[in-house]
């Protein structure tokens, strides 16, 4: 293994000799790129030189990268750092990469950030899923009172030109995704946070929709006297559905904490341990949630990399 900085002479076998980059910051190694070619191995150490001033870089030589999944090409980590360049979300987008959070991550985020292609998704999966044209009436109409309902509310900074509606659109279209087509689901999950966050009641809601879409709403939504420890435990005791919907909730809201960039740590720790406390282990020992089981774990255990990096820096 040799240590080497910018001004390093490198020589390669360019036909055979995998070399891959380790970079060590404060005790915790990272292997970012590999590459076979001396030239691009010498334009990795200038981008990774710069970026991890305070760190030591070195280069291994290894057989295989086989065994080593996390790790990309050079190529591909430029292709990755190029597909994000020119997006309001560049530089967010970016800071993930540089923390080696995985690419599928850093995909679906970038997915779950076109917000208004999400809503053209989703009345395409509306029209696949439903043939009942009452059904959909249904669903569209719970759309409807969704992005009314929170067009003045915005995501947190760096993303507060999101509407809000996005996030109960997505939780929507994660019901589909995991618990096919449940008409009922889409629409608490597209109502879920409508009487908790906005002006409109219930009352409101049972103008539209049935007693028993108006009775799981009330029972996801945190009544202003209820304390946190009150209403998780009573999530975790209610009936199945219920359980879908604030797992699923939770579920994207994984996903948008690692957005909130400006979050203190000690916040987005005490996150993660309620999301392990209350969530996690529902997810595992549930059987409704084995299609969503791994995908979850995994998003759970990706932030908490990104926690790690922020402790770092």
């Amino acid at each position: 293994m040799e240590k080497i900085n910018n001004n390093t002479e490198i020589n390669t076998d360019k036909s055979s000799t995998i070399h891959v980059l380790k970079i060590v910051t404060n005790g915790n190694v990272t292997y970012p790129v590999f590459s076979y070619n001396e030239d691009e191995l010498k334009e990795a150490i200038k981008h990774f030189s710069t970026m991890y001033m305070d760190s030591d870089i070195y280069i291994d030589v290894v057989d295989s990268v086989e065994n080593m999944s996390w790790v990309k090409s050079w190529q591909e980590y430029k292709i990755d750092m190029a597909s994000i360049n020119n997006t309001p979300w560049k530089e967010l987008l970016i800071n993930l990469v540089n923390e080696w959070i995985d690419q599928k991550i850093i995909s679906d985020l970038e997915n779950d950030f076109r917000y208004k292609e999400n809503i053209e998704i989703f009345k395409s999966y509306i029209e696949i899923f439903f043939v009942d044209e009452n059904v959909k009436k249904d669903i569209y109409k719970a759309l409807s009172i969704a992005i009314e309902a929170h067009k003045w509310d915005f995501q947190k900074a760096p993303l507060n030109f999101i509407p809000y509606s996005n996030h109960p659109i997505q939780v929507a279209r994660f019901c589909l995704n995991y618990f096919w087509n449940d008409p009922e689901l889409i629409i608490w999950a597209l109502l879920h946070d409508v009487v908790e966050d906005t002006k409109v009641t219930n009352k409101d809601l049972s103008e539209y929709f049935w007693s028993d879409i108006i009775k799981i709403i009330d029972w996801v939504t945190q009544l202003d006297w209820e304390e946190r420890e009150v209403y998780l435990d009573r999530v975790k005791k209610s009936w199945e559905k219920v359980l879908i919907i604030k797992v699923l909730d939770r579920f994207h809201n994984l996903y948008r904490m690692f957005s909130r960039w400006k979050m203190k740590e000690e916040k987005l720790e005490k996150y993660i341990i309620e999301t392990e406390q209350n969530y996690l282990l529902v997810v595992q020992t549930n059987s409704i949630f084995e299609n969503l089981r791994i995908d979850f774990e995994f998003v759970l255990k990706e932030l908490k990399k990104h926690l790690e990096f922020l402790k770092l820096n």
